[in-house]
């Protein structure tokens, strides 16, 4: 008698296979690197935004909501322009010195985002993106003592 087709165990090995296959190929097809760099730039504006509003809190308190000013948080000193965070470093945190800007207050990966504090608004570009200016936060301090500094994300082109 001669049996045409596949035994059980030659179907199960043929699956086995294609399922390592499938394990190891997907991923070089499906590029979720994008994602994760939106995702690490929606994490730092998430941080930042909470930043932001401790050292607004802390600058009422401290009666240091007009123009140019500075705000103890523990030993460090961070600048505080109306009431907000600063993006312009105006010292090394140090009572003498004084002053850290924006950037400083929240811990970030310096290797992929950039910080850049020269104009307005202040950017955190990540370099990884093949656009950096399509995946960034911008911060635009505040202009005066009742108008809040704005984060805003521009999340265009992570990948």
């Amino acid at each position: 008698m001669s049996a045409k087709g596949f035994t059980l165990i030659e179907l199960v090995v043929v699956l086995v296979l294609l399922g390592i296959l499938a394990v190891t190929a997907l991923p070089r097809f499906i590029d979720l690197t994008g994602d994760a760099r939106a995702a690490e730039m929606q994490a730092l504006q998430a941080s930042l935004s909470s930043a932001i509003v401790m050292a607004h809190a802390k600058s009422i308190i401290s009666g240091s909501t007009n123009s140019v000013s500075d705000i103890k948080i523990g030993d460090t000193y961070y600048a505080i322009y109306n009431g907000y965070p600063d993006f312009i470093e105006r010292g090394d945190g140090s009572e003498q010195g004084k002053g850290l800007a924006i950037n400083s207050l929240v811990e970030f990966d310096t290797d992929n985002i950039t910080f850049d504090g020269n104009f307005s608004p202040a950017v955190f570009d990540h370099t990884q993106a093949a656009t950096p200016h399509k995946c960034r936060i911008e911060y635009f301090r505040a202009q005066n003592a009742t108008t809040p500094a704005v984060l805003t994300a521009k999340l265009e082109d992570c990948s």
